[in-house]
């Protein structure tokens, strides 16, 4: 939804475009709405307010929930990582997929040759790996003794596990979501609702006045709600 034109439609280049999505949840349905779900959408408006509001710059708000907190698959997360190297292949998906990070030029990877038939394999060298490329160990025994996780809260001066110190370094730290990294990507700012204030999000009170609507039209049968709602979502927006 934007400011002036709540629900937002119209061409981006030869393609008609809505910000609205109307998804069917359920495992007999379309499954549940996640992250990518939320990337795929954002991804399709940004395009479309563009067209509309040339040349300006939005602010996407958006409410504390685990879907739009969500990093990207391969972000930079210290507790994603083994602590020891382990084969990867471009097939897999989650551990060993990891971005290169441009801090200390460092190669999270490494390649080692398998003598059978002279293949490589690819390896994820791991948060031990890295951190002795960063040169973060204070002697030659704390690299072998240091586990990955101690399952504490960290503090300041954190040396107690690999995870810890892995999470202080400037490019672990400054990790963003994946619904951040889209939107300062294209140019405009992001901003969370505050948590447990539904009173400040706006969404919550479009929301209402859509509800309200369809409770006094919709007899209240899924075929009338199916049949209805775009004109429910519609009726209560542009927002005053």
């Amino acid at each position: 939804q934007c400011p002036c034109h709540g629900t937002m439609r119209g061409y981006v280049g030869d393609q008609y475009k809505t910000s609205r999505v109307v998804f069917y949840p359920g495992a007999q349905y379309e499954g549940y709405w996640k992250s990518s779900h939320m990337c795929a959408q954002l991804t399709d408006i940004i395009p479309l307010f563009n067209a509309i509001h040339p040349n300006a710059v939005a602010v996407f708000l958006f409410d504390q929930s685990s879907n739009h907190k969500a990093y990207p698959e391969d972000a930079l997360l210290a507790q994603n990582m083994n602590l020891c190297a382990i084969e990867v292949k471009d097939s897999d998906s989650g551990q060993g997929k990891f971005r290169d990070s441009s801090f200390y030029v460092r190669k999270q990877y490494d390649y080692a040759e398998q003598q059978k038939n002279k293949k490589y394999k690819k390896y994820f060298i791991g948060l031990r790996g890295i951190l002795q490329q960063r040169s973060m160990y204070r002697n030659e025994a704390e690299r072998y003794s240091l586990k990955r996780s101690c399952n504490n809260v960290a503090t300041a001066d954190s040396r107690c596990c690999a995870i810890h110190i892995m999470e202080r370094q400037p490019d672990f730290a400054n990790q963003k979501s994946a619904l951040e990294e889209i939107v300062e990507g294209s140019g405009h700012k992001f901003e969370l609702y505050p948590k447990y204030h539904c009173e400040c999000n706006w969404i919550e009170r479009y929301w209402e006045a859509a509800k309200k609507e369809a409770r006094r039209e919709c007899d209240y049968s899924f075929q009338s709600l199916n049949r209805k709602i775009n004109s429910f979502l519609d009726i209560v927006c542009p927002p005053e």
